[in-house]
């Protein structure tokens, strides 16, 4: 599971760094902007892989606040790390934004993002500022503030009626995204000229997002209970090529919203039977193993690193095709590299020393810094 983390944030990787520098043109800019359409996807399988894994690892009784605390020392420090440097970036080096992506970047919308509330507030001038990345934990900060309940109430779902839950979640995720359709109309063409309403609506709001996460707590209750379907690799591929081949003709609403949550949801969980038969593969080899425990490192160092290499190279030219795939290429290179340091160095020191109180690390006789706890270290990855 935490190599199919890498496999995801690689996904969408790939997408902020083919459109987010606006170096192409023409088809090859038609030709970047076509890895949005996955990049989402990608981020819908984080939803919920999100889900999936923190009720694969709840125990009763152990209490929201120790939960939610968890969650703070994971989640909290990167981001803050990350959001002072690129405030710093602003303030002392350059005040140029990301092409066509950075909103206002006020003191008002630096103070609704550091408290991760920014999506609440229905525009891109807030939520496009600063560190935009960190829209989706805006998202997961707010999962985690109902997950107690949410998992309380799976847990309390008789089995036989989990699959009914399971369906209707999955129906609420491809619904949805066409509210904004009925209100506003089709909607075709560049996905960031989308109207500001409807992608608020459909893709930053966060309890419309919430069905993709509560999907992932659902599937791994019916996983758990042994409940769950094994499909084979063409039942899984089937959905995913439908949903692939509907992107030209569906609305940007769409795009931008759960079509990709059910067949994504079925991944994640044969990717998790995988890991229960001892059938790991690829992804529990040690490389993506060690990406994946680093990719939310990875995830929220991307914009700092644009920002200061587009002020660096200072491009007032038109960039040749070959160039810009170099370009691309290393910069990819760089977030992942960087994402390694900042894990290994800053998050996992931080998760390890205060995710869990002190007395719950002590035990008779052994120094509290070598007996982690199998919770916060699951919850961790």
């Amino acid at each position: 599971m935490t190599g199919l983390r890498w496999a995801l944030a690689f996904v969408a990787l790939l997408a902020h760094a083919v459109v987010a520098p606006d170096l192409f043109t023409g088809t090859l800019r038609t030709l970047a902007y076509a890895t949005l359409p996955p990049g989402t996807a990608a981020m819908s399988g984080f939803f919920v892989l999100s889900g999936f894994l923190l009720a694969w690892t709840y125990r009763p009784g152990h209490g929201a606040r120790a939960f939610w605390r968890r969650r703070f020392w994971k989640i909290f420090p990167n981001h803050a790390l990350c959001l002072g440097i690129v405030v710093a970036i602003y303030l002392f080096v350059t005040p140029q934004p990301l092409p066509d992506l950075v909103g206002e970047n006020s003191l008002r919308a630096a103070v609704l993002q550091l408290f991760l509330v920014q999506n609440w507030v229905p525009d891109w001038g807030v939520i496009g500022s600063f560190n935009i990345p960190t829209w989706s934990l805006s998202c997961e900060a707010f999962f985690y503030v109902v997950f107690p309940l949410l998992a309380l109430a799976v847990r309390k779902c008789p089995d036989s009626r989990l699959s009914h839950a399971w369906w209707a979640l999955a129906i609420a995720t491809v619904v949805l995204p066409w509210i904004p359709v009925a209100v506003h109309g089709l909607a075709h063409g560049d996905p960031l000229r989308l109207d500001d309403n409807s992608l608020w609506f459909s893709y930053f709001l966060p309890p419309v997002r919430l069905p993709e996460f509560a999907l992932g707590v659902v599937t791994a209750r019916l996983v758990q209970t042994g409940r769950w379907p094994r499909l084979s690799r063409t039942v899984i591929a089937v959905p995913l090529a439908v949903s692939a081949a509907l992107m030209p003709v569906l609305p940007l609403q769409c795009l931008f919203g759960g079509t990709f949550t059910v067949p994504v949801t079925l991944v994640v969980a044969a990717v998790a039977l995988a890991d229960i038969d001892g059938r790991t593969g690829r992804l529990a080899r040690p490389v993506p193993m060690a990406l994946g425990e680093s990719s939310y490192a990875l995830y929220l160092v991307q914009a700092p690193v644009l920002m200061i290499g587009l002020y660096l190279l200072d491009l007032d030219r038109p960039v040749p095709v070959g160039e810009s795939v170099l370009l691309i290429v290393a910069y990819m290179v760089i977030c992942v590299l960087l994402g390694l340091v900042v894990f290994r160095f800053f998050e996992a020191p931080l998760v390890s020393r205060f995710s869990v109180p002190r007395r719950r690390r002590t035990h008779v006789g052994v120094p509290s810094t070598l007996v982690p706890d199998p919770i916060a270290a699951e919850e961790a990855r």
